[in-house]
């Protein structure tokens, strides 16, 4: 019996291994399509595409598990890091969510929802913005939104955050 024990709990070690190694993968809309896993994770500024001083990523899926540490990485003159999540599923931050990017602000958007559980440590050096919203307006009028056809960039700073009424509701 203990060695069927034994061989149930590796399985189930090795299946949250996967786990974790898989919540994280690039769309190929702002850079090469990628899945990033381990327990340290760096999105590197090669994973997605920089207009004027705004660094774009998009995201099949993206989230941080406990015990993982996932760091935005680039250059010193960027001032806004600006990511997307372009799949259907809810964004869970219970690790560590980390930006070594200048003084840039954090802009993120998963319109299915965005967890940050107990467990979970966020360090950026600036402003941090985590939103459900659909798009972010830039004060140019373009919009970057959450849907992967939609690959409008903008050198502007963003403005505000756009929101889809649900048709159920009007």
């Amino acid at each position: 019996m203990h060695i069927i024990l034994r061989g149930f709990v590796a399985s189930y070690l090795s299946l949250a291994v996967s786990a974790v190694n898989a919540q994280i993968a690039t769309d190929g809309t702002m850079g090469a399509i990628q899945s990033l896993a381990g327990t340290s994770v760096d999105v590197l500024e090669t994973l997605g595409t920089r207009q004027g001083d705004n660094l774009f990523h998009s995201f099949s899926t993206f989230s941080v598990s406990s015990g993982q540490t996932v760091t935005f990485t680039g250059s010193d003159d960027i001032q806004n890091v600006i990511s997307r999540v372009t799949g259907s599923d809810v964004s869970t931050i219970d690790g560590v969510l980390a930006s070594q990017v200048g003084s840039a602000n954090f802009f993120f958007l998963n319109p299915n929802g965005i967890v940050v559980a107990e467990g979970a440590q966020i360090d950026v050096p600036a402003g941090i913005y985590l939103s459900s919203a659909h798009s972010i307006a830039f004060s140019d009028g373009k919009s970057f939104s959450a849907d992967a056809a939609d690959n409008t960039l903008s050198i502007e700073s963003p403005a505000s955050f756009c929101f889809l009424a649900n048709s159920n509701d009007v």
